[in-house]
């Protein structure tokens, strides 16, 4: 089976996550495992590779020599697409199993498990079967599909050999997938169902739909996660993970690798609530308050401000009300300057602050340098670098920081 281990820049942090679960189970000597990455990510995943070769003999990494467009669903059907195109025109044989960064394995002999399943159902293809999900756009709530009986299977799943190229179907819809000029606005595995399903798909338990989950922890003896929030209208997908389940998809925190591997420095969270909704564009109209005993009256009730006045002092005040409130108590014959806010730390400055409130020895690092790179918000190899800098070492296997020692 060829696995497929597609990465970009926005989720090459995740890479050293994926190698030490696979490291972790094992059983990939009999399996090709093929990395995928845009230029900007190749050095990543050479060294990925590097550090793979001693669990599977047959490694490789493929280079899109493009970045592809951004954005989802676009990004993501591109690289798909683009991938599964190359392998079929370059006749690389091999079952595909397409697994995301955030499809992690959680039992030894994965592969084979998978495999298996996928040559006894006797289909091309095989996978998560799941109803296509509907939504009503002025509401957002789910709806039936207008076409009666209507599953997908998900796209973290298995694709024969040569399916690219059969028929009339698919190599149109996968151009379309491509199409940058008129990009398709559905994710890949929702626009290519029917043709798929004219060809025969499988459903198997042992790949596991949690998408967009977050919080992995156990409880009462089975492990659960939350719904991570989103700007897309989906189906709630928290809940236990199947035990019969041989890899899950969709965990975005890292919690789901973490509590596998024993980590304990990852401590669940609450669920994360919802984003707010974006802010709307700030009135140009300042009404004046109401009469008050503590809020001198100002003459007028409307003071019309142009555009970039206004978003001025929204910015500062937080609204034009407040604005209005604040310059009506202002002394007329003073107007106090805020101080000038501190510099922002530099990234070396936030490194050396998390170590410095981290408790940590030389035996038990605080951090890896994929979770340090999530903490800090920043990418992995921009962190690296400056890790070098401040004189951190990394230690193999999972590239753990330790902070140089201080002479006493």
């Amino acid at each position: 089976m060829l696995i497929i281990r597609p990465f970009t820049h926005r989720d090459i942090a995740r890479i050293d996550e994926a190698c030490a679960l696979m490291e972790h189970f094992g059983g990939l000597t009999e399996h090709h495992l093929l990395f995928v990455g845009s230029p900007n990510v190749q050095a990543e995943l050479n060294e990925a590779r590097i550090r793979m070769l001693r669990e599977c003999p047959n490694v490789s990494v493929m280079d899109l020599h493009t970045e592809g467009p951004m954005g989802w669903p676009v990004g993501p059907n591109f690289m798909f697409a683009t991938t599964m195109m190359r392998l079929d025109q370059e006749r690389v044989p091999g079952t595909r199993f397409w697994m995301e960064p955030d499809c992690l394995p959680r039992t030894s002999h994965w592969p084979d498990f998978i495999e298996a399943a996928f040559n006894a159902r006797g289909a091309r293809f095989c996978g998560n079967l799941v109803e296509t999900p509907f939504y009503i756009p002025a509401t957002g709530q789910p709806a039936k599909s207008p076409h009666g009986v209507d599953k997908m299977m998900m796209g973290c799943g298995l694709y024969c050999e040569g399916w690219t190229v059969i028929g009339e179907d698919f190599p149109a819809l996968m151009q379309d997938l491509v199409n940058i000029g008129m990009p398709v606005q559905d994710p890949f595995d929702v626009y290519l169902r029917w043709a798929m399903g004219n060809l025969g798909v499988a459903h198997t338990p042992l790949i596991q739909d949690r998408w967009n989950t977050c919080n992995y922890r156990e409880s009462n003896g089975e492990i659960i996660c939350d719904a991570a929030p989103t700007q897309f209208a989906r189906r709630d997908h928290s809940g236990p993970v199947d035990p019969k389940a041989a890899c899950v998809h969709g965990c975005k925190d890292g919690s789901l690798g973490a509590l596998i591997l024993g980590e304990s420095r990852y401590t669940p969270e609450e669920p994360v609530a919802a984003p707010p909704p974006p802010p709307q564009p700030p009135s140009t109209t300042m009404q004046a308050p109401a009469r008050s005993t503590d809020v001198p009256t100002v003459v007028g009730q409307n003071v019309q401000l142009p555009p970039e006045v206004a978003a001025l002092l929204v910015s500062k005040y937080g609204s034009l009300e407040a604005a209005l409130v604040a310059m009506a108590r202002a002394p007329q014959s003073e107007t106090k300057q805020a101080p000038p806010a501190p510099p922002p730390m530099t990234l070396g400055e936030r490194i050396t602050e998390l170590y410095d409130n981290a408790p940590q020895d030389e035996e038990t690092p605080a951090y890896d340098l994929t979770s340090l790179a999530a903490q800090l918000g920043e990418p992995r190899d921009k962190v690296k670098a400056e890790l070098l800098l401040l004189g951190f070492t990394l230690k193999s296997p999972r590239q753990w920081v330790t902070r140089p020692l201080v002479p006493a």
